[in-house]
């Protein structure tokens, strides 16, 4: 296909036209090295979807970012490069954090969403390797049941250690399954209420993952856990667990809540750490005020939570990996029939079973209506593909411990449905990363010039509330005037008199 031939078919898909522009703009102002001029260009008009580049059927059945957009986000990457690296007149690191700050903020964050689906989710393991192998594994991750355990062995490793993983990750020990056998299924089911034992999963979570709390792996690792519950004996709606909103909640202990999807595991308590680093039920003010809260699997009524994660962490570009078995055929439909009509049955079949949920008296179980009113995809959508004869086979493997040959093969399906979405994912990302390392390292100088490690403002977490004066502890974990120098006792009045340095979200 020649190139008049390949604009021709793009063409309607985005505005080249427009991306042009902006690129020859943006080439004159460098040329003249007028740095005002492209920060003002930068920050105008520095959006994710300009000129619709974003468009996911641009990306369709391609392994290359289309050459106007790709032209665009390099010289974007370079001139953002160039601001944080040279210093200008009248533009100092002050400056250029505010700068970098605001389009970052304008431009928006990329977050990973992994669907549950039991033993499937091996499938999400292929998924993050590509992803990290690329260096395009976002920062922000969520899970549900078995996507919540994924996001969580990685969410608790260093970059070296999650490098170490992915190459051992086949050999691990996946029995999280109490019963291997049906006559072990069928007694335990008769007895216990559920298929497998809830005591056994959190005895094997604990030792995979360890005692770590969300803002512990969050300070570990950089990135940011998010895992979504639904309270079993309330009717409160579900709750996205991360280090902002339960900072002290064990990992493990909400990945085995999250896993507890009715009939497989039976619901069980979320624990929290307290000062004393003492294990106690979490939401439990005191041995006075003790509630016997009870959590399940969060993908009962928000499989993919992501309008809490946009709103929390300004998330508008979402990845998602859907393995959940009764999702899966849904989206197959889009290989069978033409868009809009496959587009049609599954927003029809939607709508019935919102009918249904809303119509049936209260008292009705309809758990099994809500898992298809939710949403299903995000931007990019990374899913198993199945046929008829597989899918009876799929169903039993979903409720059965994985082995080492069925975990090489769901992570080789996983990695090889997750290339031919490369090219959309760098797309989206790259300016983001950009941003992100751009502001990293001014954020490194700025703390290594005026603010000594020393010196740095504690997390809330790590003040003593106990002490008559808490507020007064605060200025006091700040160096003493006798050992500052000039430089940092203003770098300190500053940040006391200024939100500008305060502390990020992310």
């Amino acid at each position: 296909e020649n190139i008049s031939a390949k604009w021709k078919r793009e063409t309607p898909l985005y505005d080249r036209e427009l991306l042009q522009a902006r690129l020859s703009h943006l080439l004159k102002i460098r040329e003249r090295g007028d740095a005002p001029e492209m920060v003002y260009a930068l920050r105008t008009d520095m959006l994710r979807n300009l000129g619709n580049m974003s468009n996911k059927d641009l990306y369709q059945g391609r392994a290359e970012i289309p050459k106007p957009i790709q032209d665009y986000i390099q010289e974007v990457t370079l001139q953002l490069q160039y601001i944080t690296h040279y210093d200008f007149p009248d533009f100092d690191v002050e400056d250029k954090l505010s700068f970098l700050r605001e389009t970052r903020h304008a431009f928006g964050r990329t977050a990973l969403v992994l669907s549950g689906g039991g033993s499937l989710g091996t499938f999400h393991v292929g998924v993050v390797k590509v992803l990290f192998e690329q260096n395009l594994l976002p920062r922000i991750l969520s899970g549900s049941s078995v996507g919540a355990l994924i996001c969580a062995i990685v969410c608790t490793r260093s970059e070296s250690e999650i490098e170490d993983l992915m190459e051992k990750f086949c050999y691990m020990d996946l029995t999280f399954f109490s019963n291997s056998s049906l006559p072990q299924i069928l007694k335990h089911i008769i007895s216990k209420g559920s298929l497998h034992d809830i005591g056994f999963l959190a005895y094997r979570l604990r030792a995979l993952l360890g005692d770590y709390t969300f803002q512990e792996a969050y300070e570990k690792s950089g990135r940011v856990l998010n895992i979504c519950v639904t309270a079993a004996n309330t009717n409160e709606p579900p709750k996205l667990l991360n280090y902002l909103t339960a900072p002290n909640v064990v990992i493990w202990s909400a990945v085995a809540a999250s896993s507890a999807f009715p009939v497989l595991f039976k619901p069980t308590n979320l624990l929290a750490k307290n000062r004393q680093g003492e294990f106690v039920n979490y939401l439990n003010i005191d041995k006075t005020h003790c509630t016997d809260r009870r959590w399940r699997d969060g993908s009962l009524e928000e499989d993919l939570p992501t309008q809490g994660i946009s709103e929390m962490f300004n998330v508008n570009y979402f990845v998602v990996s859907q393995v959940n078995p009764h999702i899966v055929p849904w989206l197959a439909l889009k290989r069978i029939f033409p868009p809009k009509l496959s587009y049609l049955i599954i927003s029809e079949w939607k709508h019935r079973c919102q009918q249904l949920a809303e119509i049936l008296p209260h008292w009705f179980p309809k758990h099994a209506l809500l898992v298809f009113c939710q949403r299903w995809e995000g931007d990019v959508t990374v899913y198993m593909e199945t046929s008829i004869t597989s899918y009876i086979f799929m169903l039993m493997r979903a409720v059965m411990n994985p082995t080492s040959y069925s975990l090489k093969q769901a992570m080789r399906e996983g990695s090889k449905n997750t290339w031919p979405r490369i090219a959309a994912i760098q797309a989206n990302c790259a300016i983001e990363q950009t941003l992100d390392e751009c502001l990293n390292k001014l954020k490194k100088r700025v703390d290594s010039n005026i603010l000594k490690k020393r010196g740095r403002i504690p997390s809330w977490l790590n003040i003593d509330f106990s002490r008559e004066n808490s507020m007064e502890s605060l200025d006091q974990n700040l160096p003493s005037n006798s050992s500052q120098t000039d430089e940092e006792r203003k770098g300190i009045e500053e940040l006391r008199k200024s939100s500008r340095y305060g502390p990020d979200v992310m």
